[in-house]
C-alpha cells in the first residue's frame, strides 16, 4: 500500500491562522451579544407574557435574533412579538391593558412617557383596555386608533383585505385617509383607501376572545353565545382565519352547543341572507387533557447508597401548559405526611434522601379553568447497602474492534466512579484469565487513555478497585480486538461511473477513523500530480459541481503526522451531456413510395458513440405487429428485407440505451407503381405423350 507523511504547508497554516481569528471574532462577539442581552433584560419590563399556546417569539430592540418564549417571561420596551401558525399570546401590561395576540401576527410595543403604542405590523390583535390606566395608540400602516379607558378593539389584516377595525367596547378614535372618526360600541371601520363605518350587527358573548377549552375526552362540549338578530342566524367555525377551511355552517340560536375535536378555531356569526352582515371573529384552542406520568424512579424500586443519603433522580413525563409542578415525598402511602414538598419549573429533579421508603407524586400547575393533572402515587425505597460492588466497566464495551489507526493514537477505557474506592488498578493482557499481564496503569479516576502501539490481535481488560483500607473489588473481563483492514471503503459513485457535464456528484466513504482526520483527493492523473480538490473534510461525503468533460481519479487519504494510509483509487468520467433524439427518415406523418426503391432508410440525429435501439412495427386494424428491434451504433439504417414489409401505416422508434425516453413517429408505405403481372410463355407445339 503506497503510504507518504505529510507535513503542513505555508498555504495551510494561513489558513488555520484565518480560521483561528475567526474563531475568536465570532467568540468575541458572542460574548458581546450575550452582555448586550443581560443590559437589555436589565431594563424595567413594561408587561409580562401572561398566557400561550405553541410557539411565541421576541426580538429585542435593534436586535436580529429571535427567541422562543415561555409564559410569564417579562415583556419590555420596543420588544417585537410575532406567533406562529395556530399559536397565540396573551401580554399584559403593567396598567393592565391586555394585548391578544393572533396566530401568524406581529406586533411592537412602545412605551412613551405615560402613552402605550402598539405597532401593528399584520395578523389580528385585540386591545382591552381597563379603566383607569393609560392612554392607547395603535398605529398601523393604513393609520391609528385611539382607546378610550375602559375599551376593547379587534384589529385584522386578511390577505387582499383593507384593515379590518372593531370596538367591541366603549370608543375608539379612528385616523385614516385624512379622516378622523369616532366610533362606538359594535361599530366596524374599514381602513383603506377610504374609511368606512359599518355597524357590527352581533356582539359575541361566549367563548371569550383567545380562550383555551380543555377537553376531558376526545371531544369539547362548547357553548356558542350571542347577542343580535334572531332572524336565520348562522354560527360558522373555521380551522383559519380567513374562514376558507370551514368546521361548521348551521341556521343556530344562541345559546348553541357544538363538540370540537382538540386544536384552534376560529368562528363568527352571519346573516344568512346577507353574509356580509357579519360579527368580529374570535379565536379559541380547544387542549387535549393528557396524563402525566411518573418515570423515575419506577414503581416498588429500590434506590442503593453506600453512604448516609442517596441521591434519587425524579423524571415525569413534560406538560405543555403547565406554569410549574409541585413535588411532594412523603412517607405515608396518602401523603398525609409530607416529607418534602416545593414548587420545580422543570419535568426533573434530583434531591439527596436518607434510607427509608418513600412515596410521591407531581402535580402540574396548569393555567385558570384547567382540570388538575397529577401522577399517581408512587412508592420506592432507599436502601443503604454495606456489601461493595465490583467496578462497573463503561468502555469499551465487549468485543469492541479498533483500528491499529486508533491504536497509535492512544485507546480510552472508562469505569463507573464509585466514591468509596480511593484507587484503580486498570490490567491488560493478552489471556482471559490474566495469567500473563502485559501493562498495568494505576489512576485515581475513572478514565485513561492507552497510548502504546499494540499489534493485530484479541486483548482482554479489567479494573481492580480499592478503598482508603485497602478492601479490594475486581471487575468482569472484557475483551476487545485490534484491526489492520483497509481504513477506508469508497461507497460512490462507482469505479469507472459516467456522468453528464451538468451533474453535481457526491462521493461517499465509510472510515475507521474520524472525519476531520481524513483528506479527499480529487485528480486529472493517476498519480495525483494534477489535483483539482485536496481538502481535509468534515464529513464522509463530498460535493463536486461543474467539471469539464474528461477523466478523473479520487481516493481519501488519512492524514496525520504519523499515521498516513490512502483507500483505493477510482476513476470516473464526465461526458457531454446527450443531444435530444430527432428523427429524420422516415418524417413523421410522410408517406414513403417503395416502387424504386430495395431498402427502407431510417436516419435520425443524436449523440456520436452511444449506443441506440431502432424498433419498427406495422399497424394494421389496432394491433401492433412487430417487424424488427435492433440495437445500433451509427445514426442510420438501411432496411432491405423489403419481404417483410406491406402497404400500410407503420410506426417506428428511436430510444437511446439506458435511457427511458423514446422519439417516434408514424409513417405510411405505398407502392405508386403497381409492377404488372408475370407473362406466361406458352411453346407453339407442346407435346402429350
Amino acid at each position: 500500500m503506497w503510504q507518504k507523511k505529510y507535513s503542513f504547508s505555508k498555504g495551510e497554516i494561513i489558513f488555520l491562522g484565518c480560521i483561528l481569528f475567526a474563531m475568536f471574532i465570532s467568540s468575541a462577539l458572542l460574548y458581546a451579544d450575550f452582555r448586550k442581552k443581560i443590559k437589555v433584560e436589565g431594563k424595567e419590563p413594561i408587561g409580562v407574557l401572561k398566557l400561550k399556546h405553541k410557539t411565541t417569539q421576541r426580538k429585542y430592540d435593534k436586535e436580529v435574533i429571535w427567541e422562543d418564549l415561555d409564559e410569564a417571561v417579562p415583556i419590555y420596551n420596543r420588544d417585537t412579538i410575532r406567533t406562529a401558525t395556530e399559536s397565540q399570546a396573551v401580554i399584559e401590561l403593567l396598567d393592565g391593558t391586555q394585548i391578544e395576540v393572533g396566530e401568524n401576527s406581529m406586533i411592537v410595543l412602545n412605551m412613551a412617557g405615560n402613552l402605550a403604542n402598539i405597532g401593528f405590523l399584520y395578523g389580528a390583535v385585540r386591545a382591552n383596555q381597563e379603566a383607569g390606566s393609560s392612554p392607547l395608540k395603535i398605529s398601523t400602516a393604513s393609520g391609528e386608533i385611539r382607546l378610550e379607558e375602559g375599551s376593547a378593539v379587534s384589529l385584522s389584516a386578511q390577505e387582499g383585505q383593507n384593515l379590518n377595525v372593531t370596538v367591541n367596547e366603549g370608543k375608539a378614535t379612528v385616523s385614516s385617509a385624512g379622516q378622523q372618526i369616532e366610533i362606538g360600541e359594535n361599530k366596524r371601520a374599514l381602513l383603506g383607501e377610504e374609511l368606512e363605518i359599518q355597524e357590527v350587527p352581533f356582539r359575541l358573548l361566549e367563548p371569550a376572545p383567545q380562550e383555551r377549552i380543555f377537553a376531558d375526552g376526545p371531544l369539547a362540549e362548547l357553548v356558542f353565545s350571542w347577542e343580535g338578530p334572531k332572524d336565520k342566524s348562522e354560527l360558522v367555525v373555521a380551522k383559519d382565519r380567513n374562514f376558507k377551511e370551514i368546521i361548521t355552517r348551521k341556521i343556530a340560536s344562541s345559546p348553541q352547543r357544538e363538540k370540537l375535536a382538540p386544536g384552534s378555531y376560529y368562528w363568527r356569526i352571519e346573516n344568512a341572507n346577507n353574509r356580509a352582515k357579519v360579527s368580529e371573529s374570535r379565536f379559541l384552542v380547544v387542549v387535549e387533557t393528557k396524563k402525566l406520568i411518573a418515570v423515575s424512579p419506577p414503581p416498588n424500586s429500590t434506590v442503593e447508597t453506600k453512604e448516609a443519603q442517596a441521591l434519587v433522580n425524579f423524571q415525569f413525563s413534560r406538560y405543555d401548559y403547565a406554569l410549574s409542578y409541585i413535588l411532594r415525598i412523603s412517607t405515608k402511602p396518602d401523603l398525609s405526611e409530607i416529607f418534602l414538598e416545593e414548587e420545580i419549573l422543570t419535568n426533573f429533579v434530583a434531591r439527596k434522601l436518607p434510607p427509608g421508603v418513600y412515596y410521591w407524586q407531581v402535580k402540574a400547575k396548569l393555567p385558570p379553568g384547567a382540570p388538575s393533572v397529577e401522577t399517581p402515587i408512587s412508592r420506592f425505597s432507599v436502601v443503604q447497602k454495606k456489601e461493595l460492588d465490583p467496578p462497573q466497566l463503561s468502555y469499551p464495551p465487549q468485543g469492541h474492534r479498533w483500528h491499529r489507526y486508533w491504536a497509535q493514537k492512544g485507546l480510552s477505557f472508562s469505569w463507573h466512579l464509585d466514591k468509596v474506592y480511593t484507587q484503580y488498578i486498570w490490567e491488560l493482557s493478552r489471556e482471559k484469565n490474566f495469567a500473563t499481564i502485559l501493562d498495568t496503569i494505576e489512576v485515581k479516576e475513572n478514565s485513561l487513555v492507552y497510548k502504546k502501539d499494540l499489534e493485530e490481535g484479541d486483548y482482554f481488560w479489567r479494573v481492580r478497585a480499592r478503598t482508603s483500607e485497602q478492601e479490594e473489588k475486581i471487575s468482569v473481563v472484557q475483551k476487545f480486538t485490534i484491526t489492520s483492514g483497509d481504513l477506508f471503503v469508497l461507497l460512490s459513485p462507482e469505479n469507472k461511473a459516467l456522468f453528464q457535464q451538468s451533474q453535481s456528484i457526491e462521493f461517499r466513504w465509510k472510515s475507521e477513523i474520524a472525519a476531520s482526520d481524513t483528506l479527499f483527493l480529487l485528480a486529472k492523473d493517476a498519480n495525483f500530480q494534477n489535483l483539482i480538490v485536496r481538502e481535509r473534510n468534515t464529513e464522509t461525503r463530498y460535493f463536486v459541481y461543474n467539471l469539464e468533460p474528461g477523466r478523473y481519479f479520487w481516493k481519501i487519504l488519512a492524514f496525520e503526522p504519523t499515521f498516513s494510509t490512502s483507500s483505493e483509487v477510482r476513476s470516473f468520467e464526465i461526458i457531454v451531456p446527450d443531444k435530444d433524439i430527432k428523427l429524420l427518415e422516415p418524417l413523421p406523418n410522410s408517406v414513403v413510395d417503395m416502387s424504386d426503391k430495395d431498402f427502407l432508410r431510417f436516419a435520425w440525429e443524436g449523440s456520436k458513440d452511444r449506443r441506440y435501439i431502432l424498433s419498427l412495427v406495422f399497424l394494421d386494424k389496432g394491433k401492433s405487429i412487430p417487424i424488427f428491434t435492433l440495437t445500433l451504433t451509427d445514426l442510420s439504417y438501411d432496411f432491405r428485407e423489403l419481404n417483410k414489409l406491406n402497404e400500410g401505416r407503420y410506426r417506428y422508434s428511436v430510444q437511446m440505451e439506458g435511457s427511458t425516453k423514446a422519439q417516434s413517429a408514424i409513417f405510411s408505405i405505398e407502392l405508386r407503381k403497381k409492377p404488372e403481372p408475370p407473362e406466361i410463355e406458352i411453346p407453339d407445339i407442346i407435346y402429350i405423350e
